[in-house]
């Protein structure tokens, strides 16, 4: 089923919407989820909450891209997980990707709100747009999903020492372009 269909279920209150969210995106936001949070239990109670709020949120405002939309509710909802549960709970590859891109933040008067977030969120997609494809891959599995060097590895057909390669040399690349954007990383 294609998402127009399914935005038009969820607009009508149709219980179908839910079921053909789930048969069509359940995977993805599943692997989404493990990889942020590493229990399988907690991922399929993730899928579940998304889904609720895809739910509640899209019959008064219905996403205009689906895909997106449902990874995003699944990243920030697994993300609060991981604050709620604190470092108990957090998988080695996300502790890891976390202190890797915030090597590129590490700026103090970057976190004084120099520049608002929403022009470093800017920026940061401006740049990653500029990437090939094998880097843009491998940049958005690592520090958007959380996966680790040996599952980019396996997707992108690098080794795992090139993967970390690319990803030293692509951090070097965004804390370049930060500069010149003219904040101060």
């Amino acid at each position: 089923m294609d998402d127009g269909q399914i935005i038009k279920f969820l607009k009508n209150r149709d219980d179908t919407a839910v079921s053909e969210t789930e048969k069509k995106y359940g995977k993805l936001l599943f692997s989404l989820a493990m990889g942020i949070l590493g229990s399988s239990e907690d991922a399929k109670e993730i899928v579940n909450d998304t889904l609720l709020v895809l739910w509640n949120s899209s019959a008064s405002s219905p996403p205009e891209n689906l895909k997106a939309y449902l990874c995003k509710i699944t990243r920030n909802q697994a993300l609060k997980r991981v604050r709620r549960d604190k470092a108990q709970k957090r998988s080695r590859d996300f502790t890891l990707s976390l202190e890797e891109i915030g090597e590129v933040f590490s700026s103090s008067e970057l976190t004084e709100d120099i520049f608002s977030a929403k022009e470093l969120e800017t920026a940061v997609f401006s740049f990653i747009s500029g990437l090939s494809s094998s880097e843009r891959l491998i940049f958005m599995r690592r520090y958007w999903f959380f996966d680790s060097m040996k599952r980019i590895a396996e997707l992108s057909g690098e080794k795992e020492s090139s993967v970390r390669s690319i990803l030293s040399r692509t951090r070097k690349k965004l804390r370049e372009y930060l500069r010149k954007e003219g904040f101060e990383v």
